[in-house]
């Protein structure tokens, strides 16, 4: 329905889900195996837009210290010049939700940020990385989803880096 679950709601969600052991642990193996969920696809991540911006916000911090940077990619279907049903929109979306996870890194991040839009976070690589993971991922999408009704418009930027100047100030 597009409506947003509330902070309220999202803790009390992780609270009933959480499947950990309260009982304080000293052997980090234990927790490190309670952490761990098994992997359902090789491919992209894909999450609520929530967790997408916690991970966002991770990556910027990590600029700071990263040999390469990290881009956010923002994917848009469009059905602008083109008549197309609604039930045809929904359709495309979850196959173009599908092509995306199947086709991007292990690793990179995707969520569903509005009807016709996807956002991804691809860490660890440079600008022409990013553009040849995009065009790949178009390519892909064009030849699945048979796109000859839907454009597809990409946008990529790299993410901002969050160092700070440190004025350090000796005192006598």
């Amino acid at each position: 329905m597009g409506v947003k679950p509330s902070a309220k709601f999202r803790k009390l969600y992780r609270k009933i889900t959480a499947d950990y052991d309260p009982e304080i642990s000293l052997d980090l193996s234990t927790i490190q195996d309670n952490l761990i969920e098994p992997s359902e696809t090789n491919g992209a991540f894909f999450c609520e837009p929530e967790v997408f911006r916690s991970f966002y916000n991770l990556e910027c911090c990590k600029q700071d210290r990263a040999d390469k940077p990290a881009f956010l990619a923002l994917l848009t279907m469009d059905f602008d010049s083109y008549r197309i049903s609604t039930s045809s929109i929904k359709e495309r979306h979850s196959r173009f939700k599908e092509v995306l996870k199947n086709n991007l890194r292990k690793g990179d991040i995707i969520t569903n940020w509005s009807e016709i839009q996807y956002l991804i976070l691809l860490p660890g690589v440079n600008l022409e990385q990013a553009e040849k993971i995009l065009n790949r991922v178009e390519t892909n999408i064009i030849q699945i989803i048979n796109a000859k009704t839907m454009g597809i418009m990409k946008r990529l930027k790299p993410l901002p880096q969050t160092k700070t100047d440190l004025n350090i100030v000796s005192i006598k």
